[in-house]
């Protein structure tokens, strides 16, 4: 499909409740002010259900509202004194190594989790376990895994050289379930890893263990 204008072929997407025009534009890697201007979306660039954007480039309608979360909160969970004893050991590192990047305001925009850099090839297991429901490569994340655990929590491992395991699957924490890789809009070899609540991203650091060197490196 192509439409006027010298676009490149690409798809219609069909825009779902709770979807806006941000948040399709991160899921299949493009900025949201250019599918503005493509599908004469005017400022305050707000869409309805049921519209349908043109999105070029793409080969299929991706599910953006597990691809990518409706908000971001640096606030430190709320823990009862019951909760706060067992919350370090809620998840564990998917990877050993150093944090490269944090969570928080990056420019452009917000970086919705933390990476940390390894070796490519190194594994990269669960944080908890879950189930699959997501394994696929996409343009920004490159191979991306996104598990769902209990509780509204759900874990995202993005830049993967190798996805190991395939949407609904069943995982274990500690099971490995992908390489460090360096695919998508990566500088060098890395993990991405997100936590989100409730569909909410959250800094990982208020999850995970203290020492990103616990995760198991092969």
């Amino acid at each position: 499909m192509a439409i006027a204008g010298g676009c490149a072929t690409g798809i219609r997407h069909h825009v779902r409740p709770g979807e806006n025009l941000f948040r399709i534009g991160k899921a299949y890697g493009i900025d949201y002010h250019r599918l503005a201007r493509i599908n004469h979306v005017p400022p305050p660039y707000r869409i309805r259900a049921g519209q349908r954007l043109f999105i070029p480039g793409a080969t299929r309608q991706l599910p953006v509202t597990i691809i990518t979360p409706r908000a971001a909160s640096s606030k430190p969970p709320v823990r009862s004194p019951a909760s706060r004893a067992s919350a370090s050991g809620a998840f564990s590192w998917p990877v050993s190594g150093r944090i490269s990047s944090k969570f928080g305001k990056r420019n452009p925009g917000h970086h919705d989790g933390i990476d940390i850099a390894a070796r490519k090839g190194t594994s990269i297991r669960a944080a908890r376990s879950g189930k699959v429901i997501f394994s696929d490569r996409l343009s920004g994340y490159g191979n991306v895994i996104i598990v769902e655990h209990d509780g509204g929590f759900t874990t995202v491992y993005a830049h993967n050289d190798r996805n190991l395991v395939h949407t609904g699957a069943r995982v274990s924490r500690g099971q490995r379930i992908a390489t460090v890789g360096e695919t998508g809009r990566a500088t060098g070899p890395h993990l991405h890893f997100e936590i989100r609540k409730d569909n909410i991203a959250r800094n990982p650091l208020y999850y995970l263990p203290s020492s990103p060197r616990t995760g198991s490196s092969r």
